[in-house]
């Protein structure tokens, strides 16, 4: 049976490995322009697409990132960081809470922002459920739960 295990962990490797691929090779599409514009943005660097999920995070933890934490975070320069900044907030795509100075500024994802990632995250989903990753996971946990209970 660890054998079935382990045949299978590879193969959910395999199918992973397709949806990642997919997800770089830019096989979804998005139809509306201004959420297209934003896609672009966010995957055309590693540092704009962490930028972009920190501040969905925000949003959906209901706590802005700080300035000073994006900083750490990204290992940025302040002043790659404020052209992010600028960039995504006259956009429309983050929110930016102003303070009594730049460095205790907070930020959050907008509306549009949380929509493009929630489109993204079906699509995740779709190609999951695609190439049977799903089915392939629940397989495995069910062989795991087995051999814990035989070794028992």
């Amino acid at each position: 049976m660890e054998d079935t295990l382990e045949l299978l962990q590879r193969e959910w490797t395999k199918r992973n490995l397709a949806v990642e691929i997919a997800a770089l090779e830019g096989n979804r599409i998005v139809i509306d322009p201004a959420v297209r514009k934003l896609r672009d943005y966010a995957v055309s660097t590693k540092n704009r697409r962490m930028f972009c999920l920190y501040a969905t995070r925000a949003f959906y933890d209901r706590v802005p990132i700080k300035y000073k934490e994006l900083i750490k975070l990204l290992n940025i320069s302040r002043n790659a960081l404020d052209t992010m900044i600028d960039e995504c907030v006259s956009s429309e795509w983050v929110v930016f809470s102003e303070a009594k100075t730049k460095n205790d500024g907070e930020f959050t994802a907008a509306a549009i922002l949380v929509l493009a990632y929630e489109h993204y995250a079906n699509w995740l989903w779709q190609e999951w459920e695609n190439t049977g990753t799903f089915m392939q996971s629940q397989s495995i946990i069910e062989i795991r739960d087995m051999l814990a209970h035989a070794k028992c």
